[in-house]
């Protein structure tokens, strides 16, 4: 038998964008009814999500399947009661 090495994506998985590349795909349907919502990452890195980059049914945005990935972390959330 062959070794078989598959790459599998982590669903938890952030693909990571440049600013212009979020801002084309703000708002676009990436399959019917889904839009891509694209958020910054602690690190100031713009991010869509596995859903998004794995799922797009739409030619025009095929490439988000190619980008880089990695781990999300989101950044802090502000205490409202500051």
């Amino acid at each position: 038998m062959s070794d078989i090495t598959l790459n599998v994506i982590p669903f938890d998985s952030a693909f990571f964008l440049t600013e212009e590349e979020a801002n084309t795909l703000k708002g676009k349907e990436y399959r019917p009814n889904c839009y891509f919502n694209p958020v910054q990452d602690n690190q100031d890195r713009w991010c869509i999500f596995y859903q998004e980059s794995q799922d797009c049914l739409s030619e025009e945005f095929a490439w988000v399947k190619d980008l880089p990935y990695g781990e999300f972390i989101a950044k802090p959330t502000p205490n409202p009661f500051n």
